[in-house]
């Protein structure tokens, strides 16, 4: 089986692992995140049986999940009973995916993995409070600085652990790039917009022009801060060979839709 056929098989198993009927009647399906998902089976290969990759992916990606899910919520004042509803749904889902992962890694008695995510949750809460409630005045740079830790808090935690600490920045210069795409799609949709977006904006720059011109300057950085960094990392012998194509195949088709090209 190749490597993309089992990474298929690990997001089916995972979709399945995920389904609750009483929450699919309120809440959207989970969104796994299959680039996350690629990065951890490529490292985990690296650390643990063949036949084990799958489990240690899996409780990773849960344990994303639930940050992710929490990351859903809006702080608005809600006027019906199913938005009520909803918000505290969404609230424990979050609680329970961020929970699963403690359970399944402890069948599997591997307690170190379980004080690693452990340790880049508390990272990612860390550097949430940095964005959204700094305890001094903050400039773009540092609040883009504090959104890419939060997005890639756990996967740079486990690579650290793994080996590959020099990986950490070419990591989070690539889902900080993926956010900001995928953000920008949603603010430019009037009916759903990105919570993100607009308090970046907001703070930053009060107008659209000025943010959509910034947003697009900070794309362009950050692609090519990541392939200089990738690039100096992919002749190490050590490297998971399959990884750097992937991560570099994943920019280029992100950027294609980067701000300004439609």
């Amino acid at each position: 089986m190749t490597a993309s056929e089992e990474i298929e098989l690990i997001h089916h198993r995972l979709s399945e692992y995920l389904n609750h009927p009483y929450v699919s009647r309120f809440l959207p399906k989970p969104e796994i995140d299959k680039d996350k998902m690629s990065v951890y089976y490529f490292l985990f290969q690296l650390r643990t049986e063949p036949e084990n990759v799958g489990s240690f992916v899996e409780s990773a990606m849960v344990a994303e999940i639930g940050l992710s899910t929490h990351e859903s919520m809006t702080n608005g004042t809600l006027e019906t009973k199913h938005g009520v509803t909803k918000r505290q749904l969404t609230a424990l889902s979050g609680d329970f995916y961020s929970a699963l992962y403690y359970y399944s890694l402890a069948r599997k008695d591997d307690i170190e993995v379980v004080k690693w995510i452990a340790e880049a949750i508390q990272s990612f809460n860390v550097n949430k409070c940095r964005l959204y409630y700094p305890n001094h005045s903050q400039n773009w740079n540092q609040a883009l600085e504090a959104l890419g830790a939060v997005e890639s808090a756990l996967v740079t935690r486990i690579a650290s652990k793994l080996g590959y600490t020099s990986w950490a920045s070419f990591l989070n210069d690539f889902f900080l790039v993926k956010k900001l795409i995928l953000e920008h799609r949603k603010y430019s949709v009037k009916d759903s917009g990105s919570i993100l977006f607009n308090y970046l904006m907001k703070r930053f720059t009060g107008d659209t022009e000025t943010f959509e011109q910034r947003l697009e300057n900070e794309i362009r950085h950050l692609k090519a801060r990541f392939f200089t960094r990738i690039g100096q990392e992919e002749n190490r012998s050590d490297s998971p060979f399959q990884l750097v194509p992937y991560l570099k195949d994943k920019m280029q088709a992100y950027c294609q839709c980067k701000v300004g090209e439609g």
